[in-house]
């Protein structure tokens, strides 16, 4: 009996020891890790490569770095590596079965960067969001919208959606709907619109600035003035246009037009003119 208690108290000795060594090390071995991520993440290496490759593979790099560590930690504790390789692969597939999801955003990730719909850095509208690509992970994609928001999708969803990349030309057409009154000449309504497209600096002379008449109105006729500036100035662009029209406008007497109605008395009598009454 005695030598029964002493062989179970050596065990756990000896077996708690290697478990609080493993425990430590897994600590210490995950620190490690996020902090030799940080450090290729910052290198000279890791920059020749597209940021979205970057992004990819140091989460590719961080989640194998820790499969392997508590691979090995588990091989420490004396666990058969046949029969731990064996079970890792078995729990695996009833993960992946119950996960396929999962999966289907790592596809999907491994085709954002092979085929390059985006890259880190991109403007995109995509699940109804629109915002700069700020990573691209093993999983998903962080975004970063216009009202400072971080949105994050699956990868599987920007792979098997419609997906608009909003800056991947260098230059962008912006389109300008505009009315004018139906007593304003066109010709006229031309020529005020290209004298504001003069007073902004960054819209291209090719192709060239032009105002098309596209529809009549209940109280005006519709213009759309069709520019092309750098896909960065867009926004810069489209703002100071709107504004350089309205002054331009405002300088040669044209007026927006707004609803109003026009009514007609028969007769030539109005509604003011005194109407004989019969008692």
């Amino acid at each position: 009996m005695q030598q029964m208690i002493n062989s179970v108290v050596e065990f756990a000795t000896h077996a708690g020891l290697r478990l609080l060594i493993s425990l430590v090390a897994l600590m210490v071995g995950f620190r490690l890790i996020k902090w030799m991520t940080k450090r290729l993440k910052k290198g000279k290496l890791i920059k020749r490569f597209d940021a979205s490759v970057c992004s990819f593979l140091i989460s590719a790099l961080n989640i194998t770095l820790k499969v392997v560590l508590c691979i090995t930690l588990a091989s420490y504790l004396g666990l058969p590596m046949t029969s731990t390789v064996t079970l890792i692969g078995s729990a695996g597939v009833a993960i992946g079965l119950a996960l396929q999801g999962g999966l289907s955003n790592i596809a999907g990730g491994i085709m954002i960067i092979f085929f390059r719909p985006f890259s880190v850095g991109d403007v995109i509208q995509a699940e109804n969001y629109e915002g700069t690509v700020q990573s691209v992970g093993l999983f998903h994609t962080a975004l970063q919208t216009y009202d400072n928001t971080r949105v994050v999708i699956p990868n599987s969803l920007l792979t098997g959606e419609t997906l608009v990349n909003l800056t991947a030309e260098k230059n962008r057409r912006v389109v300008i709907e505009l009315s004018a009154p139906y007593s304003i000449d066109s010709q006229a309504v031309r020529e005020a619109v290209l004298i504001a497209v003069k007073t902004i600096p960054d819209i291209l002379p090719t192709p060239v600035p032009s105002v098309k008449m596209i529809s009549y109105g209940d109280n005006g006729v519709f213009y759309k003035v069709f520019v092309y500036c750098p896909t960065e100035k867009f926004w810069e662009v489209k703002t100071g246009l709107t504004e350089a029209i309205k002054k331009q406008f405002d300088a040669d007497g044209i007026e927006f037009p707004f609803p109003q109605m026009d009514v007609h008395w028969p007769d030539g009598k109005q509604p003011h003119d005194t109407e004989e009454v019969t008692h």
